[in-house]
């Protein structure tokens, strides 16, 4: 079931990567979009590896498989490429004087990344983030996540600009 939602989720943000390379929105965006799109399905088609005990009566450390590190390595992009993309769109909407959207995509990268480091705290076994680490990946998952609808969102209902009208130039 988790495969096929990563799948799916892959597709739609690749697709909207195209859309927004079509609607003029420069080269970076929709190629950093692109990338998470393409990491959530790699990360899809491999299946992680247990971590920290879970599920019950996994060792701890739990031994690696090719199949766990590959799914490590397609969500390298979700989780850099994604706040990369927040970054690159804070630079185009500070030049279209879109000041509520540059701050809210800085405030989604910063808050992404602070997330992130507190899942892998987690995942690394350090102390109190332990129990937490997968909890903070969620929310990490979910702010940026949530930063990709409100930008989709915005292009749909044209805010800050019709379909890339504002959003065109370089970045």
């Amino acid at each position: 079931m988790q495969a096929s939602t990563f799948l799916i989720t892959g597709l739609l943000v690749g697709a909207f990567a195209a859309g927004l390379g079509l609607a003029g929105c420069g080269r970076w965006t929709p190629i950093l979009i692109g990338l998470v799109g393409l990491g959530l399905m790699g990360a899809g088609v491999f299946a992680t590896d247990p971590v920290n005990g879970y599920p019950p009566g996994t060792p701890i450390p739990a031994p690696r498989t090719l199949p766990g590190i590959l799914h490590d390595q397609f969500s390298t992009p979700v989780f850099t490429a994604l706040p990369a993309a927040c970054l690159v769109m804070a630079r185009r909407f500070g030049r279209l004087g879109a000041r509520r959207w540059r701050a809210y995509s800085i405030a989604t990268a910063v808050t992404f990344w602070i997330c992130f480091v507190l899942a892998a705290l987690g995942f690394n076994r350090v102390g109190l983030f332990l129990p937490t680490g997968g909890l903070w990946q969620r929310l990490c998952l979910i702010i940026g996540f949530g930063w990709l609808i409100a930008l989709a969102w915005s292009q749909l209902k044209g805010r800050p600009g019709r379909s890339g009208s504002r959003l065109r130039g370089r970045g």
